[in-house]
């Protein structure tokens, strides 16, 4: 019997967590003015997740993400979303964060004025890095500009949540 383990024990490196428990999550949340993408792909600042590191590169991470407020009166564009990770704050190093540079394609495409909203999640990838380590939306508009967050001041969120899960 393992018994309980208290509050005041959680970070003892001793302790052995059983394969898939979850050992950490974080989260950021982006509640500012609405921002327009274009059909450049990039990075964007806005709902970064900063400062994760794994407490063992071995583990596993799942990440989601929401982005609310995406907003064009453009026909046949949408806006296509997934997720990059930087060791260097995006300053000469980035890599896309599970199988592929988008999890969501062609997202709120159609004719004329529309808003909607998208949610995503990776599978259980494998842990990037063990250095600390920075996660960004990355996206991409085709047919136009597209704006997210329109309506901004916490009506309209983005954010990405990541847990590490014991391998």
């Amino acid at each position: 019997s393992l018994g309980t383990v208290t509050a005041g024990n959680l970070s003892n490196t001793a302790i052995v967590y059983p394969v898939g428990h979850i050992i950490q999550i974080k989260s950021s949340i982006y509640t500012g003015s609405g921002f327009t993408r274009s059909t450049s792909a990039g990075t964007i600042a806005q709902g970064e997740l900063a400062n994760f590191t794994a407490k063992n590169v071995s583990n596993k991470i799942i990440v989601n993400f929401w982005v609310s407020g995406l907003y064009t009166t453009n026909n046949n564009c949408g806006l296509s979303i997934g997720l990059r990770y930087s060791t260097d704050n995006f300053s000469s190093h980035e890599a896309t964060v599970g199988a592929s540079n988008f999890m969501a394609a062609y997202v709120n495409f159609g004719q004329g004025d529309r808003k909607e909203s998208v949610m995503a999640t990776t599978g259980l990838i494998d842990c990037p890095t063990s250095s600390e380590f920075d996660i960004r939306f990355y996206t991409q508009s085709t047919g136009g500009a597209l704006t997210m967050n329109q309506d901004g001041a916490g009506l309209d969120t983005m954010g990405i949540i990541i847990y590490e899960i014991q391998d």
